[in-house]
């Protein structure tokens, strides 16, 4: 089966221009253990209202299954998280994705 994506926790709202580093977890599905190692896990942030997307290579610094990317976000909007790791059949397309508001740093009260 498809791998199961763990979005770990952060900042629900984001500010326009302050880099991000996002997170994930990857599971085997059957266990539900972290998968270590993988060499090819990217990370998608896109755009519904079409100011395009940014894929990034995530990397694992702590060699435990969490994999990071750091984003920075040049517009204000909703944002679609995504992951991928077609070396263990996911897809970017998987329905596993976190949506993200990212909001101009006039706007926070």
């Amino acid at each position: 089966g498809a791998l199961k994506v763990e979005h770990l926790p952060g900042a629900q709202t984001l500010f326009v221009g302050r880099e991000y580093a996002l997170a994930i977890r990857l599971k085997d599905p059957e266990v539900m253990e972290p998968l270590t190692g993988l060499p090819d896990v990217r990370i998608m942030a896109m755009s519904p209202a079409g100011y395009g997307s940014q894929m990034l290579e995530a990397t694992e610094p702590e060699n435990n299954g969490t994999y990071k990317a750091t984003f920075t976000f040049r517009k204000a909007g909703v944002y679609y998280i995504y992951a991928e790791c077609l070396s263990k059949g996911l897809a970017l397309n998987n329905p596993q994705y976190r949506v993200l508001n990212v909001i101009n740093n006039d706007q926070q009260e």
